[in-house]
């Protein structure tokens, strides 16, 4: 039998899952990537060991700038057993179009009272998560690209269970959430420190079973 921590090393994305992919940013030290690769452009990078590596989950809601690019609006990290390590708001740079309310649940008070900027926000994460730490989420190359931060060891569930999508599609969270829990997610604004849990959840489902 398959220990549970190697499984959870089985599920990593590769090197070569990632460039099929093209929207992940590259960490140098991604499993296969023999020449150490590196996403070009202005990233946080995740660089320092932990004595007892562990794995978290992340999720982030986003905002529409002026512009028309997303920014983060709200990071939520859990740890391994689904406790709230972070969930700040993070105030955009530049003026924001729409908060994209009805999906991020990101109120204008909430934007009002968030304390981080991006910068301070990485900075957190960075003291967190170390390189040999796995990060766990859905569809997560959309919050590592907001957050601009290039991480070795993920796990995404998008593509874990790739094959309960559609059309060469993978499944929506939402759908994961009824199909394996009976829980019903998403039904109006997203909550990322639910759906950090929710894909937490996935995985371990994944490696203990």
């Amino acid at each position: 039998m398959v220990s549970p921590g190697r499984r959870l090393r089985q599920l990593l994305l590769t090197f070569d899952d990632m460039m099929n992919n093209g929207q992940y940013p590259i960490h140098a030290n991604v499993p296969g990537n023999e020449y150490g690769q590196e996403s070009v452009g202005t990233f946080i990078v995740s660089r320092y060991y932990n004595d007892r590596p562990t794995y978290y989950a992340l999720d982030c809601e986003m905002v529409l700038m002026q512009n028309n690019t997303r920014q983060v609006g709200r990071v939520s990290l859990v740890d391994r057993d689904g406790d709230v390590v972070i969930d700040e708001y993070v105030r955009p740079r530049g003026p924001i179009k729409s908060l994209l309310t009805q999906y991020s649940g990101i109120t204008r008070a909430d934007m009002q009272n968030a304390r981080y900027t991006l910068g301070q926000i990485q900075a957190r994460l960075l003291d967190i998560v170390g390189e040999d730490d796995i990060l766990i989420g859905h569809a997560i190359h959309n919050d590592l690209k907001v957050l601009r931060w290039k991480h070795p060891l993920i796990v995404d569930t998008a593509d874990v269970f790739w094959g309960d999508g559609i059309n060469n599609q993978p499944p929506s969270l939402k759908k994961l959430a009824a199909m394996y829990f009976d829980i019903n997610i998403q039904n109006g604004p997203h909550d990322s420190v639910e759906d950090a849990r929710v894909a937490l959840d996935l995985v371990k489902m994944e490696m203990f079973n």
